[in-house]
């Protein structure tokens, strides 16, 4: 998750130039899954608004091929639990969401960050081998960080 925090500031292209409000760039992510996968997002920033103090950073995420040389952030084997235990060839068929951090411009520090996506998801029913069986997922996420202790 680190790695998703940071993105938003660490993907400005000349950071020492500033940034104006309104203004925009693009990342490409990978999308937390409540399965094993790689799957990327499109990701464009905007500088919502600012002062001297914070920054409000807001973000949009669309499906998109996961970015190369991320490992998964999942090593050895486990058994998954529950539905996602049953399934299998996982196939994410959109993603959608929004996002909006707050920056301590004075600090240098994120003081919080929430994601919120929806992906629809097909797979199929371990076991069974049917091309007829396939399920509908939904997944709706929201990550939310918050700084603590300063």
């Amino acid at each position: 998750m680190q790695w998703n925090i940071w993105d938003a500031v660490a993907s400005i292209k000349k950071p020492l130039k500033g940034l104006k409000r309104g203004e925009k760039w693009e990342s490409k992510l990978v999308a937390p899954m409540p399965f094993v996968s790689k799957v990327g997002r499109d990701v464009e920033y905007k500088l919502k608004d600012y002062n001297d103090i914070l920054a409000e950073i807001v973000s949009g995420y669309k499906l998109s091929a996961a970015p190369p040389n991320v490992p998964l952030p999942y090593t050895g084997s486990f058994q998954m639990r529950g539905t996602f235990g049953f399934l299998t060839g996982y196939q994410v068929l959109s993603i959608e969401g929004t996002g909006s951090q707050i920056y301590d411009v004075a600090k240098g520090l994120i003081k919080s960050d929430t994601q919120q996506y929806q992906a629809k998801v097909k797979a199929s029913i371990f076991g069974l081998g049917s091309e007829n069986v396939e399920p509908n997922i939904i997944v709706e996420q929201t990550i939310t960080m918050k700084l603590i202790g300063e």
